[in-house]
């Protein structure tokens, strides 16, 4: 006869994926064990990832308990708000072996921390008319608010009035890349464009716009070829010696 007893199979999964500053969005891990049974269980874990536990994130619990006649117990990832200017990180937890039961699959199940601290906002905007149809743009970074600054790009928007109501059609929030000059292209000749940029993170936080600036783009040189005629002498009439227009 065999007096053995099949141990549970226990997995986890991240039924919530997605957690944010400044900590009201968590997310959620879910230890789950194949069948419930009368007893509760007990179940270990490891946490690795790009957060830092009680810096980025409450730190999380090594042993977490199912309940009797319970399938699953839910982990809490719980943010903590910080002034840094970070990317995406983290929060990996990895069942971790133990003599009373096996690791199932999944093994482990990961919960994103976004962000919500903002990059700074870009400084010293100007704009300098090109040609008709252009305008150049130079700005500088600004001044990060945290230990670094992790701007990933800028965008900018293009306006015909100071109230920015009046969107320039391809410019609204016009994503330039991480530079920091641009030229704008397709204008119209002998237009005011009112012109603000911000600067944005991988997290897809957005920092405050810079001061608008103004330009006009000069006018289209005149190519119509001149049109000449003569009023004296007469038509059809002879002249001699040498004509000046």
């Amino acid at each position: 006869m065999d007096n053995d007893v099949a141990l549970p199979i226990v997995s986890i999964a991240a039924t919530d994926a997605t957690a944010s500053e400044p900590g009201t969005n968590t997310g959620t891990l879910r230890i789950s064990r194949a069948v419930a049974t009368s007893a509760e269980l007990q179940v270990s874990i490891a946490v690795t990832g790009t957060a830092t536990t009680a810096t980025d994130y409450t730190a999380l619990s090594s042993i977490h308990t199912i309940a009797a006649n319970a399938a699953f117990v839910d982990v809490p990832v719980n943010p903590i708000d910080d002034a840094l200017v970070e990317a995406t990180e983290t929060v990996i937890v990895t069942l971790a072996p133990n003599a009373a039961y096996t690791i199932g699959s999944p093994a482990n199940a990961t919960v994103n921390i976004l962000d919500n601290d903002t990059p700074p906002t870009p400084q010293n905007l100007q704009a300098s008319p090109a040609s008709p149809s252009s305008i150049d743009l130079i700005w500088t970074p600004g001044t990060p608010t945290g230990t670094n600054s992790l701007t990933a790009g800028y965008r900018v928007t293009a306006a015909l009035d100071a109230a920015f109501t009046q969107i320039v059609p391809g410019y609204n929030d016009r994503t330039v890349g991480n530079i920091t000059a641009a030229t704008m292209i397709g204008l119209t000749p002998a237009t005011a464009y009112f012109i603000k940029l911000r600067a944005y993170d991988s997290a897809g936080n957005f920092s405050p716009y810079s001061l608008s600036v103004q330009a006009t783009t000069p006018s289209a040189p005149d190519t119509t070829p001149p049109t000449v005629s003569l009023t004296a002498p007469a038509n059809g009439a002879v002249v001699a010696g040498v004509v000046i227009f």
